[in-house]
This record gives C-alpha cells, sequence and structure tokens, in this order.
C-alpha cells in the first residue's frame, strides 16, 4: 500500500515519481539549475529549495509552487494490482504515485464545485468466503446504482457518477488496473481512483475496470482468492447471472463462436470473459470450458480477439472542468493544468491475419466488417475534433 503523509518532501517525491523522472531527469528537466545531491536533500526534508530553484522545480514537474508544499486533503492508499507479470519497481512507484496525484486533484476539482460526495458503495471490503456470496454483492451495486440487470452501455461514466473516478496510464505492458482509496482525516472513505492501461482494448478495458472495482469491495478471508474473487466480482457485475440465464440458458451442450461474438457485442466484454462466466455459472462443463480455451490459443486470438470493441471514453472531467470555467469556478489557465492533453488517444485496430484467414467465411466477414465500422467512427471522430478545434474566423 502507498500512504501519503503530509511533509513538503514526500509531495515533491511523489510529484516527481509521477512523472516517472529520476532524480538525474529531473535535474536535467529544471536546466541542472540544481545537483541530484540537492534534489535529494528537498525530498528528505534536510532542505528547502530558493526562490528560483522553486520556479525551476514547478515548471519541470508541470505544477504551480504552491502545490510543491501542499498537504494532501485526503490520505490515499493504493490497493491490489492487476499484472500479467511482476512490475519493476520503479514502474510500480510511478503508477501509484501518478494514480494518488491524479486522484487528489480530481476530489480536489469536486470540492472546487462544491460537488464533493461520499463514494456510493453499497459494500466495502467485506470479508467474503465463498465465491457465491460474490453473485449478491454485485446484485446489491446494480441495484443501488439503479443500473438494472442489463449490460451497461458505458462502465467509466457510471463508475465516475459515483465517486469512483477512472485514469488512463501507460504503465507498460504488463501493467493492467490498480485501485486506489482516499479517505478523510476521521478515516471516511472520500474518492476511489482507478487506473487502467490506455492501451488495452475495450473489452478487456471494461472488465480491469470491474475488477478493480472488486478489489474494493471484496475482501477475502484468505489472502490467495483476492485475484480470484475480484475476478468473480467484475464477472458478476458485468454480466449479471440473470441476464446470463436468460440469454444462453441454464444448461449447454455446446455454444458457437457465432454465438460468443454476438453476446461480445451486446455484453461488451471479451469472449474469454464470456466463457469464464458461462464455466462460472455451471452453464457448461469445464471439459467444454477448457476445449474452447485450447481452441482460442490455437487460433491466436488469446491476446488480440475478433471483433475489438471501442475502448470507453468518460467525459466527466472535461464537462466538470467547463463547468467551474462557465460558472467561473476556475480560469482557463487552471483548466488546463487538469487538462494538458489534446484528447482521448485513438484506438488500436489489428489483429492476426493468419488467425483470420483460419475463420470460416462467415466469421471472417464479421471481423472485416466490424473493423471497418470501427475505422470509419475514428475518421468521423476525428473531421469532428478538428472542425470543433477550428478558429471560425479563418
Amino acid at each position: 500500500m502507498s500512504d501519503q503523509h503530509a511533509t513538503p518532501g514526500l509531495r515533491i517525491r511523489q510529484l516527481r515519481l509521477a512523472k516517472g523522472f529520476t532524480l538525474e531527469q529531473l535535474t536535467e528537466q529544471m536546466g541542472s539549475v540544481v545537483s541530484k545531491q540537492a534534489l535529494s536533500k528537498y525530498e528528505k526534508g534536510e532542505a528547502f529549495p530558493r526562490p528560483r530553484t522553486l520556479a525551476a522545480l514547478a515548471s519541470a514537474l508541470g505544477v504551480k509552487a504552491s502545490e510543491l508544499f501542499g498537504e494532501p486533503t485526503y490520505r490515499v492508499d493504493c490497493l491490489q494490482y492487476r499484472v500479467r507479470s511482476p512490475l519493476a519497481p520503479r514502474t510500480k512507484e510511478r503508477v501509484e504515485a501518478e494514480l494518488s496525484t491524479r486522484l487528489e486533484r480530481r476530489l480536489a476539482l469536486e470540492d472546487r464545485l462544491f460537488a464533493a460526495k461520499r463514494v456510493n458503495l453499497p459494500v466495502e471490503r467485506r470479508d467474503v468466503t465463498d465465491v457465491e456470496e460474490i453473485e449478491d454483492i454485485a446484485d446489491e451495486f446494480r441495484r443501488a446504482w439503479n443500473l438494472g440487470f442489463e449490460p451497461i452501455p458505458n462502465l467509466s461514466e457510471v463508475l465516475e457518477r459515483h465517486s469512483i473516478h477512472v485514469f488512463e496510464m501507460d504503465g507498460g505492458l504488463d501493467f493492467d488496473g490498480l485501485a486506489a482509496v482516499a479517505r478523510t482525516e476521521d478515516g471516511d472513505l472520500r474518492g476511489v481512483g482507478i487506473a487502467e492501461n490506455v492501451d488495452t482494448d475495450g473489452d478487456r478495458q471494461r472488465f480491469n475496470l470491474a475488477h478493480e472495482l472488486g478489489h474494493v469491495v471484496v475482501a477475502p478471508v484468505v489472502r490467495e482468492d483476492e485475484e480470484k474473487f475480484a475476478h468473480r466480482f467484475a464477472g458478476a457485475f458485468l454480466i449479471p447471472r440473470s441476464l446470463v440465464f436468460a440469454e444462453v440458458g441454464e444448461r449447454r451442450k455446446d455454444v458457437s463462436w457465432d454465438e460468443l461474438l454476438l453476446l461480445k457485442r451486446r455484453w461488451g466484454v471479451s469472449v474469454q470473459a464470456i466463457l469464464h462466466r458461462l464455466d462460472d455459472l455451471g452453464i457448461i462443463t469445464r471439459p467444454h470450458y477448457e476445449w474452447w480455451c485450447r481452441e482460442i490459443r490455437a487460433l491466436g486470438f488469446k491476446k488480440v480477439e475478433p471483433l475489438q470493441l471501442p475502448r470507453e471514453v468518460s467525459t466527466w472531467e472535461h464537462r466538470q472542468v467547463a463547468r467551474a470555467e462557465a460558472e467561473g469556478l476556475m480560469s482557463k489557465e487552471q483548466a488546463a493544468t487538469y487538462l494538458p492533453e489534446p484528447g482521448p488517444k485513438t484506438a488500436r485496430v489489428e489483429f492476426d491475419r493468419r488467425a483470420l484467414m483460419k475463420l470460416a467465411p462467415v466469421d471472417r466477414r464479421e471481423v472485416l466488417r466490424a473493423q471497418a465500422e470501427r475505422l470509419a467512427e475514428q475518421y468521423e471522430g476525428e473531421l469532428d475534433r478538428e472542425w470543433l478545434d477550428a478558429d471560425i474566423g479563418e
């Protein structure tokens, strides 16, 4: 876990790590106006920068000088990672620092708009011994958030409506997601942050977000069950059992590739997540599930599936910053510190050509048609952004 204490040195270190800088790199970014030994002393609280150094430090870190020594309003703790292999210590430090910093800023934005609220979590870190309990917890969330039991159109927007903030992050190829919780001085839960890898496809993105929410919600009595229980929560939350039983049935001898692709489009999760869910609920047998796993690997679809779904994009922060500007609560310069990037990245479009040729003609056409639709949407979106960004007087 990461516990950010209210000391100037740790604040400087947190902001440096969030940028991914070593002490040497930060020195270079500052134009070598100070040595790395001096920076180390600042972080340890053994010395304080002079005004000229302070200005260079703030500029290099992309913040105002006052932010370098501002005490965090909330304590942020990072929870369990979702990774494919252990992260290097430096990458882990950067991801934790960046998530902590961005969550603090997001909650500060809510405070500025007088929109601060407690997180609407029906359950937080409930002790669980049996995966069947997780099905009930997922249903409890859907009822509390008035989601019904249909597929969720945009999970990112749903989460951010409840002060569970989503952050795109470049955490490297082995990073999927990380959750953090922010608490007040009294220990009350104030907000939740979920970092997810910007290079993840849409179907995996949604599952990773739900998986990280599972870490906030469920506390397995047996520590080794942490990932398994979070995985089960993600499946139960995104594809509730009542929906699965209604649309697939309670027992199946077989499922076809065509049916799986149609369900993927409707439910917004990967084929592999769907098969795992059917196995969890006992709809297909374990040997049948294992056969499908082998088949997916043989087709080359383990990492990149056909019919890739577009990534979700949340507009929550952009809308709140626009609102703050409109109401005179924030200047354009202040707004720029919240939204330094021009916009969301274009989703990748790729697939294994050899695996594609192994598909039946009807499946191959479906894959190509879906990819063409995605490219058309991206092209139209870029034209819209160019028009909106244009100078009307030109």
